[in-house]
């Protein structure tokens, strides 16, 4: 039997899910704890701390996101994950958002996983002239085209891992 809790959870996971899709700011505001943290996947060296700082953060990311479907969902008591579809310009990337509960059924913890390389390069890119702004203009044009260069790095280095990869496995058959 379901939990009040986990249907709080379940509920703020859908809740989350659908404001993130339709741009509704307000509403993914009421689903965060006030101090939320989240972990980008981009790096692991500073975390966003506090509904503000997290929600400036995610308008950011939705603005470089394109054709957003939840695709599924699943969890426990206190703790949610939400799949996502999305694109970056023509590149299609997956995202896992795991989701933990504050007792009042509120998002008080998040943890982005995104796949494939190229795709999480490419949101680096997107987002890191929008971010670096937000410290001075200076800053902004200083990371775009290393950003822009990673993300290119990355898409060739998939092809050529592909191209590999199918040499390599299609002669063990």
């Amino acid at each position: 039997m379901e939990s009040v809790h986990e249907r709080n959870a379940a509920a703020t996971s859908r809740t989350f899910a659908a404001a993130m899709r339709e741009r509704d700011f307000e509403t993914l505001g009421e689903t965060l704890a006030d101090d939320v943290v989240l972990h980008s996947p981009i790096t692991g060296s500073f975390p966003f701390e506090g509904r503000e700082q997290v929600l400036d953060l995610l308008r950011i990311v939705r603005g470089a996101l394109e054709d957003l479907n939840a695709v599924a969902e699943f969890g426990g008591d206190d703790t949610h994950a939400l799949m996502f579809d999305a694109r970056i310009g023509r590149q299609k990337i997956q995202a896992v958002d795991v989701l933990r509960f504050d007792a009042e059924g509120r998002i008080r913890e998040f943890r982005i996983f995104i796949r494939p390389l190229p795709g999480l390069t490419a949101l680096a890119a997107a987002l890191a002239p929008q971010v670096a702004a937000r410290a001075g203009r200076g800053l902004a044009a200083l990371v775009g085209p290393p950003a822009r260069m990673q993300a290119f790095l990355a898409r060739v280095s998939e092809r050529v891992a592909v191209r590999m990869l199918r040499r390599s496995f299609s002669r063990a058959g």
